[in-house]
């Protein structure tokens, strides 16, 4: 089942970074290194049998240089994205946003397969604050939905107010977790994570009890 599962995961990918829709508020310019991206499955050092999780923020954030770089001199291929991505994010101390969830992902007992994702794949352009509403509609029904049909037993962990209210409207049928966004300026992060290492044995064990087609912000726990 893992075989199948990554072949899927990759088929996904290699049809993401080809998609040519160009929505309303996003850049997609695949010679400038700013491609659809964000279908990551994280299995080193996670418990292949243990419960796994999907994270789900908004959309990506800005491509970094170097990334933009490796996208154009690999025509901008899933591969070169999943390459990036082991290399330069998901090792631990690489990249805050990643370093943090996780944390918040082990505190809570989710020790098995994380698959990192976003609701919209593509970055937004610049002075853009508010996704368009097609656009998303775009991103789900191509390749969002897909990845959430593949991982049938995981709940998603929600990153941030709008993937929260997003994913809890999208998904009925699926337990959906609410948290902060660990984003530098976002001081009410460091208050939600004071509150949750305060008490996360209440915390765990209220969403042990929560039923699987619930949705929870963690904040109200």
């Amino acid at each position: 089942m893992k075989q199948e599962i990554f072949s899927q995961i990759n088929n996904l990918g290699n049809e993401l970074v080809k998609c040519s829709l160009n929505c309303s508020g996003i850049d997609n310019i695949k010679m400038e290194g700013k491609i659809p991206r964000c279908i990551n499955l994280e299995f080193e050092h996670r418990n292949p049998n243990g419960q796994g999780v999907i994270i789900a923020g908004m959309n990506p954030g800005k491509a970094q240089k170097k990334e933009m770089r490796i996208y154009i001199e690999n025509d901008g291929s899933y591969e070169s994205h999943k390459n990036f991505m082991k290399e330069y994010i998901l090792k631990n101390g690489k990249n805050r946003y990643h370093d943090e969830i996780r944390e918040i992902v082990n505190i809570l007992g989710f020790d098995g397969l994380i698959l990192w994702s976003e609701i919209v794949k593509c970055q937004s352009q610049k002075g853009v604050k508010q996704l368009a509403v097609q656009t998303i509609r775009n991103c789900v029904h191509r390749f969002f939905k897909k990845e959430i049909e593949l991982f049938k037993g995981f709940p998603i962990l929600a990153i941030g107010n709008e993937s929260f209210r997003t994913c809890s409207l999208l998904f009925p049928d699926r337990q959906i977790i609410g948290i902060e966004h660990p984003s530098g300026a976002n001081r009410s992060y460091i208050r939600f994570k004071k509150k949750l290492l305060e008490n996360i044995e209440q915390i765990k064990m209220k969403l042990n009890n929560l039923e699987k087609t619930k949705a929870i912000h963690l904040n109200d726990l």
